[in-house]
């Protein structure tokens, strides 16, 4: 490498990983990781420290042992018609898609408005129960996940009047 592509690029030998691809855990991971029992997450993450406390994980201990996906929805392009009228008539509100099985656990109806909670937040959302998303059996443990849209931030709600 020549110029200021190697000054910005670290050499190799300065990464804490072996010579081929691994696997690590996300750090708030309901399991830990069947291939590397000792060391779940990736060790050279780095963990950034903020006065808001935005930067605290949860754990399974705590509760949080629900895997989130997140994903987009084909009536939006990116952020930029999340506040079109015509998308917002498609899709007014927030909303989570939650596995029959959970559902049922939990006591929650398709249609209900739920909280969903992480260790640094929480937001509302309408439950779309669906039998699209299964649980997992994860090194012997049953673990769910729900499914919800990357749009669904307190600013959405000013299509159905929730607000984060």
């Amino acid at each position: 490498m020549s110029g200021s592509l190697a000054a910005l690029t670290p050499p190799l030998g300065a990464f804490a990983e072996g010579p081929f691809p691994e696997h690590y855990e996300p750090i708030e991971s309901p399991v830990s990781n069947p291939l590397h029992p000792k060391q779940s997450n990736n060790p050279v993450v780095k963990k950034l420290s903020t006065p808001m406390g935005v930067d605290k994980f949860g754990t399974p201990e705590q509760g949080f042992n629900i895997i989130c996906t997140t994903y987009r929805l084909t009536e939006h392009y990116h952020y930029r018609t999340k506040n079109n009228p015509v998308n917002v008539q498609l899709i007014p509100e927030p909303f989570v898609e939650v596995p029959v099985e959970l559902a049922n656990e939990l006591g929650i109806q398709g249609g209900e408005k739920v909280k969903v909670s992480s260790a640094r937040s929480f937001y509302i959302a309408k439950a779309f129960v669906t039998k699209r998303i299964k649980p997992m059996t994860i090194d012997g443990k049953k673990v769910y996940c729900f499914g919800s849209r990357w749009l669904s931030g307190a600013d959405q709600g000013h299509a159905s009047g929730i607000r984060g």
